[in-house]
């Protein structure tokens, strides 16, 4: 479901991970992206909690460089979050990180039509809404 997302990507993708440790095909997802003219951009922490894992992860560096992806290392506190947008349609929060030992059904990419209503989200699911009482 991740590549077939980044597939489809029109404008964005944008990636924040503590520990970004791609495998060839997400490599290749998000070159093949870049190339078709959607900004790929990754955020990482400047300072990483794991050192052998920082310095694996900046020797990857180069394969997206060269792709025409951008990689941002974010200052301050170490930020553990791993989020992801895809042109501001597809969105990823969650505990999964983005490397090759997790078996796939782990990601919790979801679909998100920003023009549904909440009201229309929450009758589907059976919650309804409750105004404030007083």
């Amino acid at each position: 479901m991740l590549m077939g997302a980044f597939s489809m990507a029109r404008k964005h993708i944008r990636l924040m991970s503590p520990y970004f440790l791609p495998d060839k095909e997400l490599v290749s997802a998000l070159v093949t992206a870049a190339r078709k003219g959607v900004e790929v951009d990754i955020v990482v922490p400047s300072v990483n909690n794991l050192t052998l894992v920082d310095r694996a992860m900046t020797a990857q560096f180069d394969q997206v460089l060269k792709g025409h992806c951008r990689v941002w290392r974010a200052k301050g506190a170490f930020n553990h979050s791993k989020l992801m947008v895809i042109d501001d349609r597809w969105a990823y929060v969650g505990s999964t990180n983005l490397d090759p030992p997790l078996p796939a059904p782990q990601f919790r990419v979801r679909p998100r039509n920003p023009r549904r209503s909440l009201r229309t989200r929450n009758r589907r699911k059976g919650l309804c809404h409750t105004r404030g009482r007083g």
